[in-house]
Order: structure tokens, then C-alpha cells, then sequence
């Protein structure tokens, strides 16, 4: 926080964390959310849905949106008009990477995201449920990244040819496959999809 305040760090993260925070108005509560987010990882195995929603707000959904104020470069009205779907980008992004990690989470560290599990385990109408509140939240943000700036769409369209990929392969997937194994996309998948996102954001297909 110092170094936010001063403008200044010998320290090289700090010194380009706190340049960027400064030179794009990131707004301070941002941060704030997302430490409190990962301080919630050193006292909480389980959570109800409340602290649920607050986990992904700032673990994730303040990602997005401190994303987007660098992208709109002070264009407040910009900003505010994206900002919707930035949430609801993070939001996916989050709901994915609890699904990918289950192994490590449930196994190896004794944590639980989501809520309402029955005996604190994963079910298949649970896992499908999930997996449906992801199309959702993908299918509204999508309509705000044919929104983006164009120095930032194919970037993020790019992550979300990914992460849309990860979803099929989990959906793929039993969760006993999802409690041994760390689903992953190959690297020659990975290149496909990059070009494919390339090719259609050129020809302006996004």
C-alpha cells in the first residue's frame, strides 16, 4: 500500500504493480477484494454460498475488471459499459479452474469451493449444474468481448477459446477422472485454438 501511495518501490513487482495501478486508476477496493479473497484460503476449508460468491468476486471477477480498466485506458463510460461481462468472464474462468483442480483441492488440501455438497463430495447433478451456470455465464460474456477495444480482444478472446475447451474436456469427464487427474489441453490443441481465434478476429467473426 506504501507503494501505491508514494509512487514509487525498489522493489521491481511492486515498482510495475503500482505504476499500472496508478497510470490506469485502478480503483484501490479491487485490491483490497482480492487480498481478502486469498487470506480466505489460509482459515476456510468449505463455504456456504455467500462467502462462495465473495470468494469468486475476488478471486476472479476484480481480475477481470482491473483487466478491463487497463484495456478501456480511462474510458470510463467504456469501462462501465464492460465491466458485466469482465464479472461474469472471471466469473467462468474461476467455476473452471475449481473444477480442474479438484484433485489438488479435495485431496491434497482438504478444501471445498463449492457449496452445498452432499457430505462435502462432488455429485454428477451437482457437476452438472455447475457445468450450466459456466455456458451461461460464458454465453453473456462472450457479448462483451465483441465489445473489447481492439488492442485487447484477441487476447482475451484467446483465453476463452481455452478455457471453453477445458469445460468440454470436464464435461467429458467423470468426477472420479476430475479426482485422479488434472484435465489439461494439449499444446497442439492449445496452437489450433490460437490460430482459430486469430483467423476470427481478423476477419472480424468476434
Amino acid at each position: 500500500w506504501l507503494s501505491l501511495q508514494e509512487g514509487i518501490s525498489v522493489n521491481p513487482i511492486l515498482q510495475s504493480f503500482q505504476k499500472t495501478v496508478n497510470q490506469f486508476n485502478i480503483d484501490k477496493a479491487l485490491i483490497e477484494s482480492f487480498f481478502y479473497s486469498m487470506r480466505m484460503d489460509l482459515r476456510k476449508t468449505s463455504h456456504d454460498l455467500d462467502s462462495y460468491n465473495q470468494y469468486i468476486y475476488g478471486s476472479a471477477e476484480v481480475v477481470g475488471l482491473m483487466c478491463l480498466k487497463v484495456f478501456c485506458k480511462g474510458n470510463q463510460i467504456e469501462y462501465d459499459q464492460l465491466a458485466p461481462f469482465a464479472k461474469k468472464l472471471g466469473m467462468a474462468f474461476q467455476k473452471i479452474n475449481f473444477l480442474r483442480d479438484l484433485e489438488d483441492d479435495s485431496v491434497n488440501k482438504g478444501r471445498q469451493y463449492f457449496p452445498s455438497l452432499q457430505e462435502d463430495r462432488l455429485t454428477a447433478d451437482v457437476k452438472a449444474q455447475i457445468e450450466k451456470e459456466i455456458h451461461q455465464d460464458f454465453k453473456q460474456a462472450f457479448n462483451g468481448i465483441r465489445m473489447l477495444p481492439s488492442n485487447a480482444k484477441l487476447g482475451v478472446y484467446c483465453a476463452y477459446c481455452y478455457y471453453v475447451e477445458l469445460l468440454n474436456k470436464i464435461q467429458r469427464s467423470t468426477i472420479g477422472d476430475l479426482l485422479q487427474n488434472r484435465i489439461r489441453v494439449t499444446n497442439s490443441r492449445k496452437l489450433f485454438l490460437m490460430l482459430s481465434a486469430v483467423l476470427k478476429v481478423r476477419f472480424n467473426q468476434v
